[in-house]
């Protein structure tokens, strides 16, 4: 059974770039619902957040002073995804479909309340 919800988070960041979530998250590289979308509304954010949050790390490089996502621990990515959801606004623009602008800020906040960054 699949599920029926899906996410984009986006967004430009300084000297990295157009980042998307299209192509996880229950949405298409294309924008729209996979047959194979997300059980929830909530998975389906977050999942979009992670996408960005890994894509955002890859990016930036091993120069950076950011704590790489891949090393922090299940419980930390948890907080840090919920944290950064909490903050930015999501805006349905289809049936079961959600989309929010995001920002290096965003994500760095949740860091640095976590005394991660």
């Amino acid at each position: 059974m699949a599920g029926n919800y899906g996410a984009i988070a986006e967004g430009f960041f300084q000297g990295v770039g157009f980042l998307t979530s299209k192509g996880k998250a229950g949405v298409s590289k294309d924008g729209y619902l996979k047959p194979n979308a997300c059980f929830s509304m909530a998975s389906a954010r977050l999942r979009a957040l992670k996408r960005i949050a890994n894509r955002l790390r890859f990016r930036r490089g091993p120069d950076d002073v950011w704590v790489e996502f891949k090393n922090l621990s299940s419980e930390m990515k948890r907080a840090i995804l919920n944290e950064v959801n909490s903050q930015v606004r999501w805006e349905s623009f289809g049936p079961n479909i959600s989309r929010t602008s995001i920002q290096y800020g965003d994500f760095e906040a949740a860091y640095l309340s976590r005394g991660v960054a």
